[in-house]
């Protein structure tokens, strides 16, 4: 378990390294971000390169469609699993988890699955609920209350 949550909170961290240097991805899913373990430390190295564009200064809308994406990813990550990523990424910046930023998150993801299932696609991954984005934002806020 100790293990899983380094992994997502190092993958919270470098997600939000990348995109505060200004790095768009238009399709940062799971399967391109390769990810490396080496003496309990992770790396992350970015795939699919055609699909980067450099942005001087990363609009949230960005960002949002970015993080919903990798929160539509793998059915194995739990709720839990993607919120702590979540709060990684904000690293104590209330900006990001307060707010229609972590809603805009998972709208990106539901929407994405749709997307997905309409054109036959496999079943939703475990995307919250519709209704679900303020209690997400509300646990948020009070996990990085906490840190703080």
């Amino acid at each position: 378990r100790a293990a899983r949550r380094r992994l997502l909170r190092d993958l919270g961290r470098w997600l939000r390294g990348i995109h505060d240097a200004g790095v768009y991805h238009d399709d940062w899913s799971a399967k391109n971000i390769l990810a490396a373990e080496h003496d309990g430390c992770w790396s992350f190295f970015l795939l699919d390169l055609e699909s980067v564009v450099p942005h001087k200064g990363l609009n949230r809308r960005r960002r949002m469609k970015n993080l919903g994406q990798i929160c539509d990813a793998p059915a194995n990550l739990t709720a839990t699993d993607r919120m702590r990523c979540l709060i990684a990424y904000a690293d104590g910046d209330r900006e990001f988890t307060r707010g229609s930023f972590p809603r805009g998150v998972l709208t990106s993801a539901r929407r994405r699955a749709r997307r997905r299932a309409q054109a036959g696609g496999p079943a939703v991954a475990g995307v919250a609920q519709p209704d679900s984005g303020p209690v997400v934002g509300k646990a948020l806020e009070r996990r990085v209350e906490k840190s703080s």
